[in-house]
């Protein structure tokens, strides 16, 4: 179990740690960023997207990073690939 893996599954942890693709995806509005605003015309997709799915097999659960993951797709103008991952955001809470 890597350590990203360890601290999603531990109860303790209320939120993931921050991540490589927090520091590629924090969205200016996001109340729960861990990292510096990145804006939509300095979003890097491909870079983004890559952390973002490593993050996700790590912690399936954590609403931020299905919110960042939909971002990427959304930015990109996928718009239905990014609809599943704003729908997981939002039954998280």
């Amino acid at each position: 179990m890597g350590f990203l893996a360890f601290l999603c599954a531990t109860p303790a942890a209320a939120q993931s740690p921050r991540t490589l693709f927090d520091n590629l995806a924090a969205h200016p509005s996001d109340t729960q960023k861990m990292a510096p605003s990145i804006e939509q015309e300095n979003y890097d997709i491909p870079a983004g997207r890559t952390a973002c799915a490593e993050a996700i097999k790590q912690c399936p659960n954590e609403g931020r990073f299905q919110y960042q993951y939909g971002r990427s797709y959304f930015y990109n103008a996928e718009y239905e690939a990014a609809l599943p991952h704003f729908e997981r955001t939002a039954e998280l809470g």
